[in-house]
């Protein structure tokens, strides 16, 4: 759930995210099949940070994509590997009150953690911050 309340569904096998109001009423979705960065193919978790950025855990490409609020894709991190900041099929993610990023990596026994960084309240940046 985001701050106002919003509560956003991983629909893992229609490539999609569903966001839903607190009451249940359905608001909008976003995503599609594909490819290319900003696709959406086997989202495994998602978080949002503090700035209500989406975050999601892409298991079919190995990354972390994020969009705004509104679904549009920003940027993406990871790649498929065993190195710091590469993932092997990322499992689920979460972000804590301090925009910490950790993102569940299991096949390699580890979970990555990251920090989000607003820069100007307008601009991503994100610095790996720790490994196994």
């Amino acid at each position: 759930m985001d701050r106002e309340g919003r509560l956003y569904v991983n629909d893992t096998l229609n490539f999609r995210i569903q966001v839903f109001s607190a009451e249940g009423k359905f608001l909008r979705q976003f995503g599609t099949a594909g490819d290319g960065s900003g696709n959406i193919n086997r989202p495994k978790g998602l978080a949002i940070d503090s700035d209500s950025h989406i975050h999601i855990a892409e298991a079919l490409f190995s990354t972390v994509q994020i969009f705004d609020a509104q679904g549009n894709f920003l940027l993406n991190f990871g790649a498929a590997g065993s190195a710091r900041g590469e993932f092997y099929i990322p499992a689920g993610i979460a972000i804590d009150p301090a925009d910490r990023i950790y993102v569940a990596d299991p096949f390699q026994q580890r979970v990555q953690i990251f920090q989000y960084r607003a820069e100007a309240r307008t601009q991503a940046r994100l610095v790996e911050g720790g490994g196994r």
